[in-house]
């Protein structure tokens, strides 16, 4: 049985040089780097260098997901444009991280569905996503409160469904869901919760 794995890179802020696009395809005959980012896939093997740190030095943007029930989604940002205290909040569970790289932050947030399968290819995800990234750089965090919530449901909810939820502060916004939350909601890194979100009028009202 083969095991599926797709990571896609995405450089946003500013193009790869052709220097930075020959190392990228040094470390692997399985990609052709173009100014904006680099797609490898593998069948029988993994990525042979840390996803993470190839986000660190190149790029703006990480898409990942396995056959196996995993997938990971990491934003890079300067850390003078976030503001960490009010997005930390939202990294309570091991799943949603910030991880602080030099003048950087690394937002990694990633799931694994323990019945593995069932997951879709990678193709495309990313570029219906990384508007999430612009959305947290203008103080939009409605992203990481779906993500919050859903760690909310898989750590306390899964045991015990008459648990209270730890109180969180609602991001606002939610009678109108632009394409990026939507994608995000209905996508493939959302598919190992067992639960789906629905819009409720009340939630309109935020």
């Amino acid at each position: 049985m083969s095991h599926y794995q797709f990571y896609e890179f995405r450089s946003i802020d500013k193009p790869l040089t052709e220097t930075e696009m020959d190392e990228i395809a040094s470390c692997s005959s399985r990609t052709d780097p173009t100014p904006h980012g680099a797609v490898f896939v593998y069948n029988y093997r993994s990525l042979d260098r840390n996803p993470l740190k190839a986000v660190e030095k190149y790029f703006d943007a990480l898409f990942h997901i396995s056959n196996w029930g995993s997938a990971r989604l990491v934003f890079k940002f300067r850390r003078d444009l976030v503001d960490l205290k009010a997005v930390g909040i939202y990294c309570m569970f091991e799943e949603i991280d910030i991880e602080k790289a030099g003048e950087h932050v690394l937002f990694d947030i990633s799931f694994d569905d323990d019945g593995g399968g069932g997951w879709g290819e990678g193709e495309g995800y990313l570029s219906s996503m990384h508007g999430l990234r612009e959305s947290i750089l203008r103080g939009d965090y409605r992203c990481l409160y779906l993500m919050w919530l859903k760690m909310c449901h898989l750590y306390f909810h899964r045991d015990d469904p008459q648990s209270e939820l730890p109180e969180q502060p609602v991001a606002r916004g939610f009678n109108k869901l632009d394409g990026p939350l939507k994608t995000l909601i209905t996508g493939d890194i959302y598919r190992s919760a067992p639960w789906k979100i629905t819009i409720t009028p009340q939630f309109e009202n935020l």
